[in-house]
């Protein structure tokens, strides 16, 4: 994305990536940052407070949520120590309804969806797997958000009925 290599925000597999995609966007990078829109887009940026506590790293602690998402979101494999600690960040700090519509107004369908958060049901760790299945509860249990849930796909959805089922409802 452009935009991301522009701000730097990008995350590559490697550095040779990171050189051939920005040397092949150099041009339009270099174009793009020279117009009206790139100032408005750079000062809008600054001047966008978050609108819930939980998206603030001054509020929250110093965690920053909106790196963890573009964590999930690019080509970078985090380590699973950091994985879990960001899985742990959103159920701690996403708990109101608020907090989770601005948690998806930062990933939006062209980007992954909720599918970003929901492959965190895959991983090994037990603990990334309770915390994705915490936080898709949480999406469940409000009117507003319940319906990404819902439209996960049917390989995610159905792993996800299942690992709910086994965790929160096991059979005795």
């Amino acid at each position: 994305n452009i935009v991301d290599i522009a701000t730097g925000e990008a995350s590559f597999v490697d550095v040779d990536a990171q050189g051939k995609r920005t040397a092949v966007n150099h041009k339009r990078i270099t174009k793009w940052a020279r117009t009206e829109n790139y100032d408005r887009f750079v000062r809008a940026r600054k001047e966008a407070p978050p609108t819930t506590p939980a998206f603030d790293p001054k509020a929250s602690g110093g965690v920053d949520l909106k790196r963890h998402l573009r964590t999930l979101m690019h080509e970078e494999v985090p380590d699973d120590a950091h994985l879990e600690r960001i899985y742990a960040d959103f159920v701690s700090l996403l708990t109101s309804e608020d907090e989770l519509k601005e948690l998806l107004s930062y990933i939006p369908r062209s980007k992954g969806g909720v599918h970003v958060v929901a492959q965190g049901l895959f991983h090994r760790s037990i603990s990334v797997k309770y915390n994705t299945i915490v936080l898709l509860k949480r999406l469940e249990s409000f009117d507003s958000t319940k319906d990404v849930v819902h439209a996960l796909n049917p390989f995610v959805a159905t792993t996800y009925s299942q690992l709910l089922t086994t965790v929160f409802e096991p059979k005795r």
